[in-house]
């Protein structure tokens, strides 16, 4: 099956339950690619960057994502550093920010917080 047949397959598909079946159940990061810019769903979106183990897809995924709640917890919360760098830099709570700070292991995503926190110089001992 070519590229453009798989396309358009998963342009059939109607339901969200559907793409969420072939999204997890495939190993084409094109395919799955294509899924994410077809979703809007954040929970849909939320579970990708939570659980794909793809960088470039996790992004692409977060990048889709609006709600604040949702990026709040994938900045405290995902295991891969990447992915909370990039949820840090689109957030804007101060109590996020400081809850970063303090427990992120990662000393880029730390220092992603200190800058946006206000725009102010955060004199901290990471």
């Amino acid at each position: 099956m070519t590229l453009e047949e798989k396309l358009a397959f998963v342009d059939t598909i109607t339901t969200k339950k559907a793409l969420r079946v072939v999204y997890f159940n495939i190993n084409d990061n094109d395919i799955k690619a294509y899924i994410i810019e077809k979703i809007f769903d954040k929970n849909f979106l939320f579970e990708i960057v939570k659980n794909e183990s793809s960088l470039y897809l996790c992004n692409l995924a977060l990048s889709k994502i609006t709600d604040e709640d949702t990026i709040n917890k994938i900045a405290l919360n995902n295991n891969k550093s990447e992915v909370r760098y990039k949820a840090t830099e689109k957030i804007s709570d101060e109590v996020i920010f400081a809850t970063i700070l303090l427990k992120d292991d990662n000393y880029q995503v730390r220092l992603c917080a200190a800058r946006k926190l206000n725009n102010k110089v955060v004199h901290f001992n990471f």
